[in-house]
């Protein structure tokens, strides 16, 4: 793990809500993958302009701003279904100009007591159960989500990062660039020795990987090599056919495309 920067094993893309998103938005993404946290995005991302990820590898629009739990989102649509829609008109609005900035008090206690009383929210059998109307609806997710959680740059050494993850029993870590973007996460799997000898096999040569002990080749001393390495990097797959790895932005590349424009 010394060896490995978070990038190398990130997962990635990641799925992530907006701070403002839809009920249909929504209910397709619990819909379409089994994960059990999302990153929240802003809506603006204005003045930022990403170096070295374009295509399918660029981070999705907008500043990270948080972390929202699966079973807030379900806790969240299962006010949908309660004998009174009362909650359900107070935590959601018809558009974006009508949303309020406060999230609501009784689904704060909502959630409260299922987290402790153990699983719950909407069920599979119950996504279909939402009208086009519903579907139309938008949420606040900012009031919900946890706005203060840890995070990593992708440069961060894997080592650091681990020691954070257990010491603090994390289930996820976002991993984010310079600017604020998500780039990747961090989870259990990502740890595992089958994804760290992928990623020392495919990013790492073999002097780096047997470097003796007390001797230094510090990258620092080699930057136009360490650039071309990192801006070329190919993602990864595991053998359960998640993604992660691929390229990653660090000071040095950053810093070699500002160059190449001043020449």
């Amino acid at each position: 793990m010394d060896l490995c920067t978070a990038g190398d094993v990130m997962s990635a893309p990641v799925r992530c809500l907006p701070i403002v998103a839809s009920v249909g938005s929504i209910v397709d993404l619990l819909r379409a993958c089994s994960h059990n946290g999302f990153p929240v995005l802003s809506l603006s991302d204005e003045g930022d302009e990403d170096v070295g990820r374009k295509g399918a590898a660029a981070p999705p629009h907008g500043k990270f701003e948080g972390l929202v739990l699966r079973a807030h989102l379900q806790h969240l649509l299962s006010t949908r279904f309660l004998p009174h829609d009362d909650l359900w008109l107070k935590a959601t609005a018809e558009s974006l100009e009508r949303i309020s900035l406060d999230g609501d008090v009784e689904l704060y206690e909502l959630m409260a007591t299922n987290n402790r009383s153990g699983p719950s929210g909407v069920q599979e059998w119950e996504w279909s159960e939402f009208s086009e109307e519903d579907r139309g609806r938008v949420v606040n997710v900012g009031a919900y989500m946890n706005c203060a959680c840890y995070t990593v740059v992708e440069s961060c050494p894997l080592s650091r990062a681990y020691k954070l993850f257990r010491s603090m029993g994390l289930r996820h870590l976002p991993v984010i660039d310079v600017q604020n973007h998500v780039v990747g996460m961090l989870a259990r799997d990502n740890y595992s020795h089958e994804v760290l000898n992928k990623a020392v096999e495919a990013y790492y040569r073999e002097e780096e990987v047997h470097q003796q002990f007390g001797e230094t080749r510090t990258p620092r001393l080699c930057g136009e090599e360490q650039v071309a390495r990192q801006r070329e990097r190919a993602p990864l797959t595991g053998d359960s056919g998640a993604t992660f790895g691929g390229a990653v932005l660090t000071w040095q590349v950053r810093l070699a495309s500002v160059l190449r424009q001043a020449n």
